[in-house]
């Protein structure tokens, strides 16, 4: 059965508390530089805020400039080249209906958790208690829904990205990877799953490294582990592992991380901005 890891369908919540969200049994961490300088990304970048338990700000900064921050708003599910072309973070193809045990969600419903860059192409999670996957086109939506060969068990953007406008990786259950377990013997829910390449008629076209996570640039991945300890590792090729949560890739290819702070950095430690749970870069 599909993990929610979110209190509430908002899904802003589970972008919040993405830092605690991915793993492998035994790697060695290189330590991320500690944050100095300054870091100006040309752009847009919105960066989710905490500011107390299920509570956070979402600040929106345009070429280094702060232009608003708006209280428990999430971030735009957007096309990264082309912002404008957009997707609601609510179920699509179903809805909710009146049962003799209350209100229900039909199975059939999707909930968007991935765009292409361009904007042509999108991905959701059926709400059939599988982790189904569904790869859809985003002008024509009802008549181009492909289910994918691929279950996913979670249900949070961390897990799926699109890497070209056809192509998404999402990090697919599989288990041929390795059972995560703390290494003090607390409880720990990470996915027991794989990176697959999906192509837009849902069939695999590649496959990857085991992960708890992924974040999904223009041709680049990174990806998501955790330590015996459950502290996140970033990785750009699945082999090299260090200390820190990937949150997003500039317009250059240049990876951003939320540092063991809680702040967001390029990978030279150069300074994004202070105090950071997720961050999401467009044009």
């Amino acid at each position: 059965m599909i993990r929610v890891r979110v209190a509430t369908r908002r899904l802003a919540l589970g972008l919040v508390l993405l830092a605690g969200c991915s793993a492998a049994q035994s790697v060695t961490a290189r330590h991320t530089p500690v944050a100095h300088g300054v870091a100006r990304i040309k752009g847009t970048l919105y960066v989710v805020r905490p500011t107390q338990p299920l509570q956070w700000d979402l600040v929106t900064i345009r070429d280094g400039v702060v232009l608003s921050t708006h209280h428990r708003r999430d971030p735009p599910l957007a096309a990264r080249n082309q912002p404008r072309t957009s997707l609601p973070w609510q179920s699509l193809f179903g809805g909710t209906h009146l049962g003799k045990g209350g209100v229900y969600t039909d199975r059939t419903a999707c909930d968007p958790l991935a765009i292409s860059p361009n904007g042509g192409n999108a991905a959701c999670l059926r709400s059939d208690g599988r982790g189904t996957l569904t790869v859809f086109r985003v002008a024509h939506p009802t008549e181009t829904q492909k289910n994918a060969n691929v279950t996913v068990g979670e249900l949070s953007p961390a897990m799926m990205g699109f890497v070209s406008e056809d192509r998404l990786a999402v990090v697919a259950d599989d288990e041929s990877c390795p059972f995560f377990r703390r290494a003090d013997g607390r409880y720990a829910d990470e996915p027991q799953a794989r990176v697959k390449i999906v192509n837009m008629a849902g069939k695999i076209i590649g496959s990857g490294p085991c992960a708890h996570g992924l974040i999904a640039g223009d041709g680049k991945l990174a990806y998501l582990r955790h330590d015996p300890i459950q502290h996140p590792l970033y990785s750009p090729d699945g082999r090299t592992w260090s200390n820190g949560t990937p949150a997003t890739f500039d317009g250059s290819g240049t990876l951003l991380i939320i540092d063991e702070n809680g702040d967001l950095t390029d990978t030279h430690g150069h300074l994004v901005a202070h105090h950071v749970s997720a961050a999401f870069w467009m044009r």
